[in-house]
């Protein structure tokens, strides 16, 4: 190559170099502005939810409650709080419930409330006594129809979920 045609292909390669260096800076840029996203997203998601818990705080049942909407609010359609009491701490009862669709909700509680729950049967009586969390994230509707009872199928056949998460712990399913 003459001289005059290699300062040409030094000249087109540091351009291209240069529009390579400019695309990645461009695609890190990206990157970061969406975790910088995200991140203002996680903080205006714990500014509603502990104002929600403050108010709510002197009475347990208004926090459960206002856990539940922030649940519902933020990442699920509806959201169930079951509390172990009782001698042994054997007796499941409801603590609060929360459905995106109104009409949904309050089925679900009347479903709930004429349906006592029992430690170790159904899914929740089962995360109740193991304490394990449970995620399904794909719902097999057979399987929840043979683990839930008759009245819990029949809900669930007008609201059928598509993922279910249990959490465990010390007393709240």
């Amino acid at each position: 190559l003459d001289p005059r045609e290699q300062d040409f292909l030094l000249l087109v390669a540091r351009y291209a170099g240069q529009a390579l260096e400019r695309l990645r800076l461009l695609e890190a840029e990206r990157a970061l502005r969406a975790q910088s996203e995200a991140g203002a997203a996680r903080l205006a998601l714990l500014s509603r939810a502990s104002s929600a818990f403050a108010i709510a705080s002197p009475h347990l049942d208004a926090l459960f409650g206002a856990l539940a909407e922030q649940v519902t609010g933020s990442f699920a359609d509806g959201c169930c709080i079951v509390v172990r009491t009782g001698p042994a701490r054997q007796r499941l009862e409801l603590a609060a419930v929360s459905h995106r669709d109104q009409q949904a909700e309050e089925s679900y509680r009347q479903t709930l409330a004429t349906q006592p729950f029992e430690l170790g049967r159904g899914l929740l009586g089962r995360v109740a006594e193991t304490g394990e969390p449970l995620l399904l994230s794909e719902v097999d509707q057979a399987m929840v129809a043979r683990a839930a009872s008759a009245s819990t199928v029949r809900w669930l056949e007008r609201h059928p979920p598509a993922h279910v998460v249990r959490g465990g712990g010390d007393g709240l399913v």
